[in-house]
């Protein structure tokens, strides 16, 4: 993730990758999804300069037969707390992030 001071941008892209970390699945014939490459970039709003506008743009591959409301339920708990988080950690970091 990098910050643009100058173009007042906050973005970064990632991906998902194997990890000796994680505990390895003991029945290999079951995964439940690949988390492709995701990019995520925030910036001013263009109305409001106290607000920002988040774009996230995300390739998921679903494995299994999860309802589509259930995944969309999901996610957008996900991004709440996922913006709280960003909240909470630049209002820490205030010197990094004016």
């Amino acid at each position: 993730m990098m910050l643009d001071t100058e173009k007042d941008i906050y973005e970064g892209a990632y991906i998902s990758v194997d990890s000796s970390i994680t505990p390895t699945n003991g029945n290999q014939k079951l995964v439940r999804g690949i988390n492709g490459a995701n990019y995520i970039r925030v910036t001013c709003s263009s109305s409001d300069s106290k607000m920002s506008q988040l774009q996230w743009i995300q390739e998921s591959d679903v494995k299994s037969s999860i309802p589509k409301r259930l995944i969309e339920g999901s996610m957008c708990s996900f991004f709440r707390s996922y913006m709280d988080n960003i909240k909470i950690f630049i209002s820490n970091h205030p010197n990094e992030y004016p």
